[in-house]
């Protein structure tokens, strides 16, 4: 396992539920980078929800991992439908996405930025197309 460094993420994620009803948050936040068996990971604290978040970076496939008041658990692999459970308040909810994107540039062994582009269904049904993308930057 390599040292774990600081690292500065810029994060942009958008929302769409219909052509009117679009939510889109852009934030940065410092996070810990390192390597372990042959893939990448990020760590971060998203505050406003006191949620610890992990993200494995492997070679064709993305893992975010989120613990605390919300907690799940997402696998992103271009055009692949993964399932999941949400919790939240003691509940799970079935959650399945589906990526129709997905970009990864490197620099050399390091990810510099990722893009999703996924949809989210929930007990089958879609309910919103999303993107995320996610700028890294060893401090």
């Amino acid at each position: 396992m390599s040292k774990m460094q600081t690292v500065a993420l810029h994060i942009d994620s958008k929302q769409r539920y219909s052509e009117d009803n679009v939510q889109q948050q852009t934030y940065d936040i410092l996070g810990k980078y390192g390597c372990r068996d042959g893939g990448e990971f990020v760590k971060y604290r998203q505050d406003d929800a006191s949620v610890d978040v992990l993200i494995k970076i492997q070679k064709e496939c993305i893992k975010v991992i989120r613990r605390g008041e919300i907690s799940h658990q997402q696998e992103f692999a271009r055009l692949r439908r993964q399932l999941g459970i949400y919790q939240i308040n003691n509940m799970s909810i079935p959650i399945e996405t589906y990526t129709k994107q997905l970009l990864i540039d490197r620099e050399g062994s390091f990810t510099k930025k990722f893009f999703i582009a996924y949809d989210l269904y929930v007990q089958e049904q879609k309910q919103s197309s999303n993107e995320l993308e996610i700028q890294l930057k060893i401090l």
